[in-house]
C-alpha cells in the first residue's frame, strides 16, 4: 500500500448516494466500515438522498447516515435538516464520493464546502476531479473500485 495516495490521504470522507432501498444502504454501510477499518479514515458520513415517495422513517436509523428526502428542503432550495446542517458546517471533509445521479438539489448545498477530492461514481458533473464509470450498483464493488482506483492515485 502506497502511503502517499488519495486513499490513504482521507481523514474524513462524505459519500453521497441516491437510493431508497434500506438494504442497498446497509450494504454499503457495511462496505464502507470494512474499507474503512483498514485506511487513516477517522470520520465517515454517509447522505442518502431518498426518492419522491419514500419516508425516511421507514428506513434503519444508523448514527453514521443522514437521510434526505425532497420535504427537507424548502420553496426556496434551502437545507432544513439541522443536524446535517451543522454537520457540514462543523466538519471540514478531505473527500466527497457522490455516487449516482448529480442533479439532486442538495449538490447545491456541497457547493459550498470545500473538499480536497471530489469524486463522482457514474456521476456526470464536471465538477468533479475524478469521474468513475462502473457497471451495476453492488455496494461492494463500488466501494471497492473506488478504494483501488484512489489507492493507485496521488
Amino acid at each position: 500500500m502506497e502511503d502517499n495516495s488519495i486513499w490513504n490521504s482521507i481523514d474524513s470522507l462524505l459519500v453521497v448516494i441516491n437510493s431508497g432501498d434500506d438494504a442497498h444502504l446497509q450494504k454499503l454501510k457495511k462496505s464502507l466500515d470494512q474499507a474503512k477499518a483498514d485506511s487513516n479514515i477517522r470520520k465517515l458520513i454517509i447522505v442518502a438522498l431518498l426518492p419522491k415517495g419514500i419516508d425516511k422513517n421507514t428506513m434503519t436509523p444508523d448514527f453514521s447516515i443522514y437521510f434526505i428526502a425532497s420535504s427537507d428542503f424548502n420553496f426556496w432550495g434551502k437545507l432544513k435538516d439541522p443536524q446535517l446542517i451543522n454537520e457540514l458546517n462543523q466538519n471540514k471533509f478531505d473527500t466527497l464520493v457522490w455516487i449516482g445521479d448529480d442533479s439532486h438539489r442538495f449538490f447545491n448545498k456541497l457547493k459550498k464546502i470545500s473538499f480536497k477530492n471530489k469524486i463522482g461514481v457514474n456521476a456526470y458533473r464536471s465538477d468533479f476531479e475524478m469521474s468513475l464509470n462502473l457497471d451495476g450498483q453492488e455496494p461492494s464493488k463500488i466501494i471497492n473500485f473506488v478504494k483501488e482506483v484512489l489507492l493507485k492515485s496521488y
